[in-house]
């Protein structure tokens, strides 16, 4: 499930609407509809679009059984496609661990 914010809107995606499991600083369409025509954009405003390409195929290359962890493995993609050129360094990175009913959290700071 992806959640966003688009002007006074709350937009949800889900299931079909739903391609990858990943959201950058782009509108969600967007990002799937350049995604799937597999060119990054000239113009890509704090790399945004380069850092859902590279998010959206590791989602999509994840195996479980090749994994220790999938908390883990969801915490090193994120560390991968973080923003980190100042001022506009990631600040937060959220992991949902649905089967276990548990939020992780991680700042700039720890």
């Amino acid at each position: 499930m992806v959640f966003e914010f688009l002007g006074n809107d709350q937009v949800v995606h889900i299931k079909e609407k739903l391609k990858v499991k990943a959201l950058t600083n782009n509108p969600y369409s967007k990002s799937i509809e350049t995604w799937k025509a597999g060119t990054i954009p000239k113009e890509d405003k704090y790399i945004s679009f380069e850092r859902f390409f590279w998010a959206a195929d590791q989602v999509k290359k994840y195996a479980p059984q090749n994994e220790t962890s999938p908390v883990q493995y969801a915490f090193d993609l994120l560390k991968s496609v973080e923003h980190n050129i100042f001022p506009y360094n990631t600040q937060w990175s959220i992991v949902y661990d649905i089967a276990s009913l548990t939020i992780y959290f991680k700042t700039l700071n720890n």
